[in-house]
């Protein structure tokens, strides 16, 4: 069964000049379920793009979007997303920053951290 699929989602935005950009030009693939897929690339290449789009934070100008045979419309509530100096941020706030002060002292996150975070995000996910 398929995890998630994108079939030739494409997606703009107006710059602050007026002009339109595409983040996304017919943009496909499809994911297995009960897999982990990380989505790669250069610094403005779409992926938080597609995860937004994903998670129903933004929505595709052109294509179809499912995740585990719904549009992500379908699953609100049930699917999120957070960048990661935004997870890093929520982590340090939960522990207390008791692994790093700041986001700027985060180099490395070992494992006692990284299973607090989960435990965390977990535990408030219900």
């Amino acid at each position: 069964m398929s995890g998630i699929i994108l079939n030739a989602v494409v997606k703009e935005f107006v710059s602050r000049e007026g002009t339109r950009v595409r983040a996304l030009g017919s943009v496909s693939f499809e994911t297995l379920d009960g897999r982990i897929t990380c989505i790669v690339g250069p610094t403005g290449s779409g992926k938080s793009t597609v995860l937004r789009i994903v998670s129903g934070l933004d929505r595709a100008d052109a294509g179809t979007v499912l995740v585990e045979g719904q549009t992500p419309a379908g699953l609100k509530g049930r699917i999120g997303f957070m960048d990661i100096p935004a997870l890093i941020e929520t982590c340090l706030e939960l522990g207390g920053n008791r692994f790093a002060a700041s986001l700027d002292d985060v180099i490395a996150v070992n494992a006692e951290a990284l299973e607090f975070c989960r435990s965390q995000l977990m535990a408030r996910a219900g």
